[in-house]
């Protein structure tokens, strides 16, 4: 009997538009280093984060055939190892958001969803040495590397340095696009909470409801976030008027996104927005993710050119830190930090 086709609820069925109604982005100008590049840029960038917090990042000065290239390490992984080289370096026993996890493990929506997210992936961070007093810190310890699995460290952290590389220099273009000096974030992004991520989605087949999607509707957590899309498709984000907006996929651009932090160093003047991943394709889908995020112990406050008489500071002041664990421990049923049974880590 072969299984029916996947039939969407009336309520996950995005609206497709133009992709650029999703703004495109051209980094081009500013990757060359002038002021007046740089200016052109940001004003673009901040029409976007006021009027969609989603849009496409080009000419970003990452190659495609690195992208390519950890697509590939990542589908060795999830496809070539064995479940006991899964387990080992899994995200429950390791600790630290760091790892592997399972389909259903982490859910993104847990007012609507029973089950989980349904997909797969494996998260990592700063590749840290042994003597670096931030191994100490919650959410910067260790990386979980497979044993007996060659070639795939190397590439998934020259995969890592090179975004983390790009979002320390997006971050500039972001202060200026906030009337704040070039250099107002680089002294809290120089050991930043920063997380990369590749994602396996299996197709989705029969009646879908919002008990269960491939990723639950949610916000990112942290400043912003580069997306890397496979070309399969089945990202939607929701616009101000309330409507599920397809993002297409685009192989020659990354989606970025502006995250809960952002939001409220802004102000709420740059707009973190809600969106899901529905994979309707018949396709395995993969994607790469890249979490910006600044250190753990970033004073995160509205900035001065975001507050005025009339918009008021609307946060209370935090930290890098306490910001994403109280966002991140809630998606989890073990303990993200230590490893094993859920428990207190703040």
């Amino acid at each position: 009997m072969m299984t029916p086709a996947a039939i969407l609820n009336s309520s996950l069925v995005g609206k497709r538009i133009p992709f650029t109604q999703a703004p495109v982005i051209d980094f081009g100008p500013a990757e060359g280093g002038t002021r007046a590049g740089k200016l052109e840029v940001a004003k673009n960038l901040r029409d976007a984060c006021i009027n969609a917090g989603f849009m496409y990042a080009k000419n970003s000065g990452v190659s495609a055939s690195l992208v390519e290239n950890t697509f590939a390490w990542a589908k060795r992984f999830l496809n070539e190892t064995t479940p006991e080289q899964k387990q080992a370096v899994s995200m429950a026993v390791h600790g630290h958001n760091r790892g592997y996890f399972t389909i259903g493990e982490e859910n993104l929506d847990p007012a609507s969803q029973a089950a989980g997210d349904l997909k797969e992936g494996y998260n990592i961070g700063r590749e840290l040495a042994l003597d670096d007093p931030d191994r100490n810190t919650p959410l910067c310890g260790t990386n979980a590397w497979p044993e007996n699995f060659p070639g795939f460290r190397e590439a998934m952290l020259a995969y890592f340095d090179a975004m983390n590389d790009l979002s320390r220099r997006m971050i500039r273009i972001f202060a200026i696009s906030l009337d704040m000096p070039e250099d107002y974030f680089d002294r809290m992004v120089d050991r930043p909470l920063a997380t990369m991520r590749f994602l396996h989605y299996p197709p989705q087949k029969g009646v879908i409801t919002e008990e269960q999607l491939g990723c639950g509707a949610h916000t990112d957590f942290g400043c912003f976030t580069f997306l890397a899309q496979d070309g399969v498709g089945g990202l939607q984000a929701r616009n101000v008027a309330g409507e599920w907006i397809e993002i297409p996929s685009r192989t020659d651009c990354f989606v970025m996104n502006i995250g809960d932090m952002f939001q409220r160093w802004t102000n709420d003047l740059y707009i973190s927005t809600l969106h899901r991943v529905i994979n309707t394709s018949e396709k395995d889908r993969y994607s790469l993710p890249f979490f910006f995020d600044p250190n753990a112990d970033a004073h995160v406050e509205a900035l001065p050119t975001c507050v005025t008489p009339e918009r008021p500071a609307r946060y209370a002041p935090t930290t890098g830190l306490k910001h994403i664990m109280e966002r991140l421990s809630a998606g989890y049923g073990f303990d993200i930090v230590n490893g094993g049974d859920k428990k207190e880590t703040m």
